[in-house]
């Protein structure tokens, strides 16, 4: 995303493009390794660390002696930020449940198994995978900006991914070894069932965060809040110190790169323009059925 245009990158359509792949991974890489532009994902592991380290290597290069292994750094994940909110593990919460309870709708889910190596792709595939890079950024910045995490808690969470020097089981000791809550009996695990739906109660479709009605004014009191008698920075060191950014000079650019998350009038119109989307979209829905 950059300045509100989000793109696909199709390595497939890339890798065929002839002299144009060097170019284009080269882009990819300076823009994944650019310390002044923070990278936010969902949940991310090893094995699609890998999976992407590879496509951004050329073709011609990837079977070579010591080929270039892109990181991603500065990198924050939502399943971290949702986990430390939640008062849960990273890796517990699914995106289609924070997606249900912070902006009050379903992710259509459709495409999630369809062949994503048939092209062209469909618009609904665009879409779906649109979508999965669209609500993590979504849902951070009204997090951040609605004061559910300060900005010293998020810096703190500024992460690298994909360095050489860091474990084989990093996203295990991530998602295991990691928890954010003092009361073990009632945290969520990986692969829970209820880590898939929402568990926040609020009116379907609406804005509850800019809006001061007494349902929107209960939403927001009742969202869980980060447990004060949890050690942030203590919990990820002892858990994962290899992926934390520990430079002093690295750690005071990422910061930098994490102060737009908390501009409470960007949050303000991404949610405007998504429930506007979504009026929208029943309208045209709704006149097209009564002319069927």
């Amino acid at each position: 995303v950059y300045e509100g245009t989000f793109a696909l990158v199709d390595f497939l359509r890339l890798e065929e493009s002839g002299d144009h792949e060097r170019a284009g991974k080269d882009v990819i890489r300076r823009i994944l390794e650019a310390p002044q532009i923070l990278k936010v994902v969902h949940d991310i592991d090893n094995t699609a660390m890998q999976v992407l380290q590879r496509g951004v290597i050329l073709q011609a290069e990837l079977h070579s002696v010591s080929p270039h292994w892109t990181t991603i750094s500065p990198a924050l994940d939502l399943s971290v930020v949702g986990a430390f909110i939640r008062r849960t593990r990273p890796g517990a919460l699914k995106l289609s449940g924070l997606t249900f309870d912070f902006l009050r709708l379903e992710m259509c889910m459709a495409e999630a198994l369809s062949n994503w190596e048939r092209r062209p792709l469909r618009q609904t595939q665009r879409h779906y995978a649109l979508t999965l890079a669209w609500c993590p950024l979504a849902i951070v910045r009204i997090l951040c900006s609605f004061k559910l995490i300060a900005p010293e808690e998020v810096r703190l969470m500024v992460m690298r991914f994909g360095s050489p020097s860091v474990p084989q089981g990093w996203d295990r000791d991530l998602r295991g070894r990691v928890c954010f809550s003092s009361d073990m009996s009632n945290v969520l695990v990986q692969d829970d069932p209820l880590g898939g739906f929402g568990g926040i109660q609020g009116a379907y479709a609406e804005n509850l965060w800019d809006n001061e009605s007494e349902e929107a004014q209960q939403f927001r009191q009742n969202l869980t809040r980060p447990d004060p008698k949890v050690d942030l920075r203590s919990a990820l060191l002892q858990a994962v110190p290899s992926l934390l950014l520990t430079n002093q000079a690295d750690a005071t650019i990422a910061a930098s790169a994490t102060e737009d998350l908390f501009h409470h009038p960007t949050a303000s119109r991404t949610l405007a323009s998504l429930y506007a989307a979504y009026k929208d979209f029943m309208t045209r829905k709704a006149q097209g059925e009564e002319e069927a």
